[in-house]
């Protein structure tokens, strides 16, 4: 507040403000929405209009309303995701809970999908003062076809396509949902399967190749998990798939066979605690499941924190807090991981911040491997670090003698 009795901002080098939604993380290209709908539980409208961010080599460049009027042309609020384009991480396809989808790159916002120009549809019962209804995007995620798969929520076609050729196609998967169920996360499977999340009615499978729909709720025979009450998904390394519901964790071990006549149910982990066997997490609401370059899962919840789990599941290897770590938040929003450099970004209510994990992603080849501290003397106690091995490589330690 200066003299002139005007106020100035000045901005510090950042990310725009505190809200951070949703992480994406791509060739070092940290992206972040900053939401936010409703949430955990329901997908209502708030209206929040503060940008988006990208973070690449210590740099932050901010999408702010106050810089770009297309916010409010548009009415692009409640950013629910920003996804770079894995074969151009510096352009972004950004979600909004309300005006449909924008792309970003370069400090330019090039391009709005609404339903003027694609098959996204609007949510027809609630009309803006533009006359125009909200198009809601919740998720966006790029196969290896070039195809770009989105969940458009509370349409009659829920998901939607934009392939390599500017075309769109959108699908209804059946009559499978009611009044309140929302298609939130989406997630490309290494078969090419597409799995999303009902918010309320469990997890929906769909099968590009065979136009084949599978839906999976609470219950044996039903789907196994043990909530229909689902947040988020992942698929870990081994293909196999991670639910969050808000009773704790469930996995499909056999996602493979979704599209069988018998598909196998999603299964709890369970776990020994002080002599006492109960599920993994149980009565836990999970905002994230996120998988490191070892494989292990990086689990975020609704107010208890992060925890950072074995392979299996099985181990508790970590546990962050507000109590006992920097963590501002007990609320976790998101968690991504950069697999170049085992860096860990947390969004938490209150912020982002980072931690620096010890597992990397496996290369394609093996090629001028790293090893230190070395030589290891007999007396030394502590981690051996090995860089760019490939995944799954069988990796034999020896001492001079070749024992």
């Amino acid at each position: 507040y200066n003299e002139e009795n005007a106020f100035e901002f000045i901005r510090v080098p950042g990310p725009g403000t505190n809200n951070a939604f949703k992480l994406e993380i791509s060739d070092g290209r940290l992206w972040v929405a900053s939401g936010f709908p409703q949430h955990p539980g329901n997908w209502n409208n708030t209206f929040l209009q503060t940008g988006f961010y990208k973070f690449y080599q210590g740099v932050w460049e901010n999408y702010l309303p106050d810089q770009y009027p297309i916010f409010g042309s548009e009415g692009l609020s409640d950013l629910t995701v920003a996804y770079p384009d894995p074969t151009n991480p510096d352009l972004a396809y950004v979600g909004s809970w309300i005006g449909g989808v924008v792309t970003a790159q370069a400090n330019e916002i090039l391009q709005v999908y609404d339903e003027t120009n694609s098959a996204l549809q609007e949510r027809e019962e609630f009309d803006r003062n533009d006359g125009q209804g909200y198009v809601g995007v919740a998720d966006i995620v790029k196969d290896r076809e070039d195809n770009i798969w989105m969940t458009n929520g509370y349409a009659d076609e829920p998901l939607v396509v934009l392939r390599p050729d500017g075309s769109w196609e959108s699908f209804s998967l059946g009559n499978n949902f009611g009044a309140t169920d929302v298609l939130t996360r989406l997630l490309v499977a290494q078969d090419g399967n597409i799995w999303m999340v009902d918010n309320r009615g469990g997890v929906v499978a769909y099968s590009p190749s065979e136009n084949d729909l599978k839906l999976f709720k609470s219950g044996d025979g039903n789907g196994g998990l043990p909530n229909n009450e689902v947040f988020c998904i992942s698929e870990d390394l081994d293909g196999e798939i991670w639910v969050g519901t808000s009773d704790g964790v469930a996995v499909f071990y056999s996602p493979f066979d979704a599209f069988s006549d018998n598909p196998s149910d999603a299964r709890q982990i369970l776990v020994e605690q002080d002599g006492i066997f109960q599920f993994l997490l149980e009565a836990q609401s999970i905002s994230v499941i996120a998988i490191d370059g070892a494989n292990r899962k990086w689990v975020g919840t609704f107010g208890s924190g992060v925890f950072l789990l074995s392979e299996d599941g099985t181990e508790e290897i970590l546990r962050f807090t507000s109590d006992q770590s920097p963590l501002f938040s007990d609320v976790i929003n998101d968690i991504a991981i950069d697999n170049e450099t085992g860096e860990v970004f947390i969004a938490t209510v209150e912020g982002i911040l980072s931690y620096q994990g010890d597992a990397t992603g496996g290369e394609l080849s093996n090629e001028c491997l790293k090893v230190y501290p070395n030589p290891v003397r007999e007396t030394y106690s502590g981690p051996i670090t090995i860089e760019g091995i490939m995944r799954n490589s069988d990796i034999k330690i020896t001492d001079m003698r070749g024992n």
